[in-house]
């Protein structure tokens, strides 16, 4: 994402950093060259997204339908993987820059520090929505800069300081060291000189508001947490695809028309938008689908994801540049409620609760249904109440396990939630 590598030109851009789409002073070959790299890049991505599943299949830059382990990766297959909990994604570590100082040296010159926080603000989005799990790096949600040292487990607290008064993070403390860093002095030390690109307090609490956003976001659905190969390929979908794919977007979907994973959410989408301007992308296959932006970014401290936007009728979404949008379809409580009736049919099937007892949950369950069916919530939700304590009754008297109690009462409360708010 960030472009380039531990032994290439420092400069060098990448997806997220504005290669082709923001291009900086260096000479990184012709703008096809650049566009054919970015969407190879852009392919690395998703095959992260997709927690780097060796067998993922996916439409390629060329439009090819191809497994993810067909993708090169400077010589080696992208993705490697026959689970998605077998993968680590990060953005940075501990070794080599930064991301913030990789962006300081690889965004376009009159990229603005704005621009800059919302680069780094968009890798964390990557990082969270993605499958698999995400590894974020102390300070990554502050800015965190070492002053460019790219080398820094022997530079003491003066270039690997943490600043938790969010009042500084670092960046333009000095030269980084002469044994690893001097080569790269005449890039380094104009950049770290300028006032212009020295974050304050404003900026750090920015990241850090955006990062705590990110986190809480991956923990409202289960679909960022897929826990089996044939979920996330079941379930996660791209589109924007091949040659021409509008560049610097990505745009996935994780489905779940079955209840299997999220009971009170069909669809999930996210628009990743690298460009430095807005775009918009229309597709037929999420026309109809009554796609929200997320609650969380509808009141989100950033002013920019909240003028994101997915019209249902055309299936077209708008995205502010340089952002990560995350939009959701509610289930509606009438499935919800048929859910937990199958629910219940299941744990009689398995003599899990006998017949009897199943039939006087399935009747409150049934109720619920009828009042939904026909607009009344209120009526609804106390049924849905009802089968609750029913459920809690049998759990006591030892004719529910205990877990399974709780499965049924979780997606109760759910399917309450659904009734108040549709």
């Amino acid at each position: 994402m960030r472009g380039g590598g531990p032994f290439s030109g420092i400069q060098e851009q990448g997806f997220l950093t504005g290669l082709y789409t923001d291009p900086n002073a260096t000479n990184q070959g012709s703008s096809q060259d650049q566009l054919n790299k970015l969407l190879l890049e852009t392919d690395w991505v998703k095959t992260g997204l997709a927690g780097a599943l060796a067998d993922y299949q996916l439409v390629d830059r060329n439009g090819n339908l191809v497994a993810a382990r067909q993708i090169d990766y400077n010589g080696q297959p992208s993705s490697y993987t026959a689970d998605p909990q077998e993968v680590i994604s990060y953005i940075e570590a501990h070794d080599n820059d930064t991301l913030w100082d990789a962006i300081q040296v690889k965004a376009a010159p009159a990229a603005g520090l704005e621009d800059r926080v919302r680069m780094q603000s968009l890798g964390m989005s990557i990082l969270g929505f993605g499958q698999g799990i995400p590894f974020y790096h102390a300070g990554v949600e502050l800015l965190r800069s070492k002053s460019l040292d790219r080398n820094s487990y022997n530079s003491g607290d003066w270039f690997n300081k943490l600043d938790f008064t969010y009042n500084s993070n670092n960046w333009g403390v000095g030269l980084p060291p002469a044994p690893d860093n001097q080569s790269n002095w005449p890039i380094q030390g104009p950049l770290l000189a300028n006032p212009a690109l020295k974050a304050g307090r404003p900026q750090i609490l920015e990241a850090y508001a955006h990062f705590l956003e990110t986190v809480a976001i991956r923990k409202s659905t289960p679909l960022f947490r897929l826990r089996t190969a044939t979920d996330v390929e079941n379930r996660l979908h791209f589109y924007n695809n091949g040659a021409s794919a509008i560049p610097g977007v990505i745009v996935m979907s994780l489905a779940d028309d079955d209840g299997g994973v999220d009971r009170a959410h069909k669809r999930v989408a996210v628009v990743f938008n690298a460009n430095d301007q807005t775009q918009t992308f229309t597709t037929p296959e999420l026309q109809g689908v009554p796609l929200t932006l997320h609650p969380l970014q509808k009141i989100s401290a950033d002013p920019v994801v909240r003028a994101a936007s997915f019209d249902q009728n055309l299936g077209a979404f708008s995205i502010p540049g340089r952002t990560a949008a995350v939009f959701w379809a509610n289930r509606p409580a009438t499935e919800q409620i048929q859910l937990l009736i199958q629910d219940v049919n299941n744990l009689v099937a398995s003599g899990a609760i006998s017949s009897g007892r199943g039939n006087a949950l399935e009747a409150k369950l049934d109720a619920a249904l009828q009042q939904a069916q026909k607009g009344n919530s209120i009526p609804a939700a106390n049924q849905l109440a009802a089968f609750v304590t029913q459920v809690t009754v049998f759990a006591n008297q030892g004719f529910l396990t205990q877990d399974a109690a709780q499965a049924l009462t979780a997606n109760a409360a759910l399917a309450i939630a659904g009734l108040a708010n549709p």
